[in-house]
């Protein structure tokens, strides 16, 4: 019932403790870089009747624009989904506790090899009084987001392409399994507006009979994370007022 919204999964890959999910994608054969490049199957067609070696190297030449589209299209998913840019803001409004919270990403941090985008989240009271600030961290990657709740363990996935209904993984605490399912693509609608294309995924933890879900939409990231009990009862529930927020 944490309005920070704290992560609870982890890769089954690593040793990590801790918490925290995710995941998303759309339809790869959208994007911009298309038009702009000719066609594989076109170039294939006309390389007919040409030596062997030509041939050759209108293979590769193919091949290298579909790895260059889709290499493309995996980046663009991620930033909508989870659009990380510094000084993008979410405000969000906790319906168990009272006041909000600010996400927000503000700088980086480096971690050995690696740079570390700073998601700072900043809670205030109902009078607008500050009472709190968190900060994790974020790594992106052309498949995934990874999440660090602090510098001390290791990171979780946070998100992962791709991102299809009935998509189904499973993570860790402690050795305890939880599994994930991206259940629906729909319309969903919070304070701050109606989103249309928003992924919903389930997260089940059976160890602490919980089940969550995190709701993303396009060019937004979360507008919604509820939490339920396995009896159905509601723990917390967290959703966007304001994106991006204007000071």
């Amino acid at each position: 019932g944490n309005p920070s919204f704290s992560p609870f999964l982890k890769s089954e890959e690593g040793d990590s403790k801790g918490q925290s999910p995710f995941v998303m994608r759309g339809d790869p054969s959208f994007s911009p870089f298309a038009r702009l490049l000719p066609c594989p199957a076109k170039l294939l067609e006309d390389s007919k009747g040409q030596s062997p070696f030509v041939r050759l190297v209108y293979l590769v030449f193919c091949l290298l624009i579909l790895i260059f589209v889709f290499g493309c299209k995996q980046k663009l998913l991620t930033e909508e989904y989870f659009p990380y840019q510094t000084g993008n803001r979410w405000k969000y409004k906790s319906y168990e506790v009272a006041g909000y919270f600010i996400r927000e990403f503000s700088g980086t941090t480096r971690l050995s090899t690696t740079t570390l985008r700073n998601w700072v989240t900043t809670f205030f009271d109902t009078a607008n009084h500050q009472i709190a600030v968190e900060t994790s961290y974020i790594v992106i990657t052309d498949t995934m987001v990874l999440y660090y709740e602090n510098l001390n363990y290791d990171p979780f996935v946070f998100l992962k392409l791709p991102l299809e209904i009935n998509n189904t993984w499973t993570f860790y605490i402690d050795e305890e399994p939880i599994t994930a399912q991206v259940i629906t693509k729909d319309e969903v609608t919070v304070e701050a507006g109606t989103f249309s294309n928003v992924y919903s995924v389930k997260y089940d933890d059976p160890e602490n009979e919980e089940r969550r879900y995190i709701y993303y939409a396009p060019n937004v990231g979360i507008i919604k994370d509820v939490l339920f009990d396995f009896e159905g009862e509601l723990i917390s529930e967290d959703e966007l007022i304001e994106y991006p927020v204007r000071d």
